[in-house]
């Protein structure tokens, strides 16, 4: 037996208190009104990007939109397993079982720490490692004083030790983590009946198997997100060998880079240009500037004189209409001849 730890022994104090706050709240139900108001802002922003037709806002808007409704999605279901009805409550524990956890605890992580002053209980996992993807540990942090949890039913933190996160997110640090908060998925009942009955050692033990289990259906990001790079274009996945645009030397995928029919250059979509007259693609490089209305074209389909076919073609027409205006030129005194017979001319004076 472990010897006695009094640290331990005044957590599980503030922890008996803790639970027996919850254990009545089965039916408590909370939601954070933010999270619901940002998808109507994401929502607007959007359907703006996509009117203006900014293909690359689009999809980063998307992305932003898709991971606030799987905020929005986890707090939903939050509350419906809180509504559910169960056939029993369990009972808040006493501090000496409490305390009987926590010694457990220790025994299952190498890491398990106590902060009075904070009102913390942290454990930290081994190395999560999903798919040969080595997104490193991350610390379980339970904190008895906070207050009720308007994103979560349980108030913990799951926290990157030594943050891996994919391209183009920031706050996302495993495909079920964002801001710190695990999307528990079918876990919630078991999570909030494990702290409800002050099983801390199942309580954080489910949270460390939902951190080793990827679920490719629901997450914040797909977990391909994390090796490789994201199209600067569609945000995708892609290799480190993908194409570079030859106009703004961005890294693009397959499917958003086109080659230049004219220099047989790679260029993504936001570098080529149609051209007005005949619509073939062309790159910035590539790119013709009429001398006349100064559009630009492809380098086809202007003359030698840098005109595009319509400019030409209006040159030519003012210059008929300028031959056909002016008045016949004066002439001297006309000679006429003409027959009157074989061997007869006649003359006019």
């Amino acid at each position: 037996m472990p010897p006695f730890d009094p640290l331990f022994w005044r957590a599980a104090g503030h922890l008996e208190q803790f639970l027996k706050t919850r254990a009545g709240d089965s039916h408590s139900v909370t939601l954070d009104r933010r999270s619901f108001q940002q998808l109507h802002v994401l929502t607007a922003r959007l359907a703006s990007v996509e009117q203006r037709d900014w293909q690359l806002s689009a999809k980063l808007v998307a992305q932003q939109l898709h991971a606030q409704l799987k905020t929005c999605e986890c707090q939903i279901t939050n509350a419906l397993e809180c509504l559910t009805p169960r056939n029993f409550s369990p009972a808040a524990p006493a501090a000496a079982e409490i305390y009987e956890e926590l010694s457990a605890l220790r025994q299952e992580f190498e890491v398990c720490e106590v902060n009075l002053r904070e009102g913390t209980l942290s454990v930290v996992t081994e190395s999560i490692v999903l798919e040969d993807i080595d997104l490193g540990p991350f610390r379980i942090v339970l904190n008895w004083k906070a207050g009720p949890d308007p994103a979560l039913a349980s108030p913990y933190l799951v926290q990157a030790i030594s943050p891996c996160r994919p391209d183009g997110h920031s706050d996302i640090t495993h495909p079920h983590v964002m801001r710190d908060r695990l999307c528990e998925g079918d876990a919630t009942f078991a999570l909030q009946q494990a702290l409800r009955a002050g099983r801390l050692t199942d309580f954080f033990q489910i949270i460390n198997q939902v951190l080793h289990t990827y679920n490719s259906g629901s997450p914040y990001a797909r977990l391909g997100e994390w090796d490789g790079t994201a199209c600067h274009a569609c945000g995708a996945h892609i290799s480190d060998d993908s194409s570079y645009c030859s106009g703004c030397e961005a890294q693009v995928c397959d499917d958003c880079s086109s080659c230049c029919p004219h220099c047989d250059t790679s260029a993504c979509e936001s570098c080529l240009q149609c051209c007005g007259h005949c619509d073939s693609m062309f790159c910035r490089e590539c790119a013709e500037v009429c001398g006349e209305c100064e559009r630009v074209f492809c380098p086809n389909c202007l003359n030698p004189n840098d005109l595009c076919p319509e400019c030409d073609h209006a040159d030519e027409s003012e210059e008929l209409e300028s031959n056909t205006d002016s008045p016949p030129e004066e002439s001297g005194p006309c000679i006429a001849v003409q027959s009157a017979g074989v061997g007869q001319i006649a003359v006019s004076a």
